[in-house]
């Protein structure tokens, strides 16, 4: 299975933003670990809990990822084989 998704507006994108000044890819989502790393492609276009994220970032329950109009809620869920 995939371990590293990509957001923005690149056609290889999983998760799209909309929108004339977004830039092909925003941030990438890897998995690495057991859980999710956020890293962004740019400078103040990505939120975590409402700060500017500039580095990659391990991913918790609950987090708010803001991308320009994007809201998301990353929920962790334990894998049944885990």
């Amino acid at each position: 299975s995939q371990q590293n998704y990509c957001i923005g507006k690149n056609d290889e994108c999983l998760i799209r933003t909309i929108g004339l000044m977004v830039p092909p890819i925003s941030a990438r989502l890897m998995r690495q670990q057991g859980g999710y790393m956020l890293a962004p492609e740019r400078r103040d276009e990505v939120k975590l809990n409402g700060e500017s994220l500039e580095t990659p970032c391990r991913l918790q329950h609950g987090d708010n990822i803001s991308i320009r109009k994007l809201k998301i809620v990353y929920r962790a869920i334990k894998a049944e084989n885990d």
